[in-house]
């Protein structure tokens, strides 16, 4: 070959590369002195898919988008950062899983059974914490485990009305297998929509009896009498005429709803009635916990998860006594916290159970908090209570992480390292689930109300929650609108006089300042348009 065809494919191939690199066909436009292409997402389109399209990460959409935080919707406009694109290889072996409310990255990490290290190389920037609607990159299989293939493995996502017992039975595995596979898995845990691994037939087919078939082949099959409905003929007056049930009636028609002059409907003969009669009188297949069944869950449960009790608990307290600065009301709080700790250590002392307390006062101060943790003892510690302020729940949460030491954030609801640290125990919601249960219960209540949102520009809104609300309505689509009180108020709320049906008024803004302003206006209008109807919803 010549240099100079060398050449040429040199520069064709350069030229293809640069073109696949840089010359994506979507329009950009420039914010800041960065480039970026203006993407519309297509309908049903997640992060995963447009990140392989752009060779981006969901962090990095979310950093120039962070309306996109609680979802993606069918034609949302996204900025992506122009940066050398690769092609996507397809020698990845993985799928993707949305997570749901409560979930960590460790409970998810178990549920597929990889390490927490290799969903974080996977999904950048997940090991800051995972909100509710996020895409994780979940690999097949584990590769530094190689006996452990997933080729033996189903993924099951647990539906409505399912229990352990009919997924074991579905698959002919056991009870026993499925909570192993699944660690943290308990009937209160089971819950729709979580995916877990069953490794099928572990137990043997049960052989059927030969009179089990004859009796399946003898059964006989249904007979019926088309009959034609007369002028002013009801359901009850053609069972009564032929002596069958309504119901029969209706079985036999399915999707019969009601009766016309000259329909042509299926009367059951007398066998066949009874034969559907018999039919509806057995119990449903459906198999439903009882106390028994929860009792050998939680047998099976303990069996698994069996502790090494410990003669003596070394117990560190952790909390902000201020003990150098004057009482305050927030000091007080704690102390009184502490003194009905001790009165729980008390009880626990006389069943038996020996605890070593060390209490500290973190002082609000990270150097303290770095200072007792480099104390001798506290690589001991069985259990941390404590801190309460997030930088320092930080700080704690990754000692104890390192040493393999639970911790309990009692006090912090915003602090999002429970998602992340298996550590962590979390006595209170976190806010991000409380508004996702909040938002769905929401929707489901008030569907057929006209949502109208109140802003106040002169207020703090309540971001995360008014976007998460926004989002379900997106999702359920629901409709709302959006106006500041003067403009509801305006040419005599016209705005509000105009909508036919009920209304709910959501303020975007938690202050009671801005409460204050509402409520007055709200009552003049329902005195003035007493027919109608006017719900507020508030916050706490």
């Amino acid at each position: 070959m010549t240099i100079k065809h060398i050449t040429l494919l040199l520069f064709f191939f350069g030229i293809t590369i640069t073109s696949f690199a840089q010359n994506l066909d979507y329009p950009k436009k420039t914010v800041n002195g960065k480039e970026f292409y203006i993407y519309h997402v297509a309908s049903g389109e997640g992060f995963f898919a447009i990140g392989r399209k752009f060779n981006t990460t969901q962090e990095e959409i979310l950093k120039y988008n962070p309306e996109a935080q609680y979802g993606l919707k069918g034609n949302q406009e996204l900025l992506i950062p122009v940066h050398a694109q690769k092609a996507p290889t397809e020698s990845e072996n993985i799928f993707i899983h949305t997570v749901q409310p409560g979930e960590t990255l460790y409970a998810i990490a178990n549920m597929y059974h990889v390490t927490t290290q290799k969903l974080i190389e996977l999904n950048p920037g997940s090991d800051k914490g995972i909100k509710i609607g996020f895409e994780l990159k979940i690999p097949q299989s584990d590769s530094n485990n190689p006996s452990n293939s997933d080729d033996k493995y189903i993924y099951h996502t647990i539906a409505p009305k399912e229990t352990l017992f009919s997924v074991q039975q579905k698959y002919n595995s056991t009870i026993e297998s499925i909570m192993i596979e699944n660690p943290g898995l308990t009937p209160g845990t089971f819950t729709i929509g979580k995916v877990i691994r069953v490794i099928p037939n572990l137990k043997p087919e049960e052989p059927v009896e030969a009179e089990e078939i004859i009796q399946e082949e003898l059964k006989p099959e249904p007979t019926y009498i088309q009959y034609k409905v007369k002028r002013k003929e009801t359901l009850f007056s053609i069972s009564q005429k032929f002596n069958v049930s309504i119901q029969s009636i209706l079985d036999s028609n399915p999707g019969l709803t009601k009766l016309s002059r000259n329909d042509i409907i299926n009367i059951p003969t007398q066998e066949t009635a009874t034969l559907l009669e018999k039919e509806e009188e057995q119990p449903e297949t459906e198999i439903k916990p009882t106390i028994d069944s929860t009792r050998l869950i939680n047998d099976i449960y303990n069996k698994i998860n069996e502790v090494e009790r410990k003669n003596e608990i070394t117990v560190a307290l952790m909390l902000p006594f201020m003990l150098n600065q004057p009482e305050s009301v927030e000091s007080s709080l704690y102390v009184e916290y502490y003194e009905g700790f001790l009165l729980a250590v008390d009880s626990l002392k006389k069943q038996g159970v020996s605890i070593n307390l060390y209490v500290y006062d973190t002082e609000k101060s990270k150097n303290t908090v770095k200072t007792i943790l480099n104390k001798p003892e506290a690589k001991n510690f069985d259990l941390i209570i404590g801190p309460v302020e997030d930088d320092l729940i930080k700080i704690v949460a990754d000692f104890a992480l390192e040493n393999n030491i639970n911790m309990v954030n009692v006090f912090s609801l915003k602090n999002d390292e429970v998602t992340h640290n298996a550590r962590i125990f979390q006595t209170n919601i976190p806010h991000p689930y409380l508004y996702a249960e909040t938002t769905q219960e929401f929707c489901n209540r008030f569907k057929n109300r006209k949502v109208v949102f109140i802003k106040d520009p002169n207020a703090k809104e309540k971001e995360d929650f008014i976007s998460t609300l926004k989002t379900d309505l997106n999702r359920q689509s629901l409709p709302y609108i959006e106006h500041t009180l003067e403009e509801l108020l305006a040419n005599d709320a016209a705005i509000l006089t105009g909508i036919n049906q009920p209304i709910l008024l959501v303020p975007t803004s938690e202050s009671v300042s801005a409460l204050s302003r509402i409520v007055p206006e709200l009552r003049k209008v329902k005195e003035e348009h007493p027919d109608l109807i006017l719900s507020l919803f508030g916050y706490p």
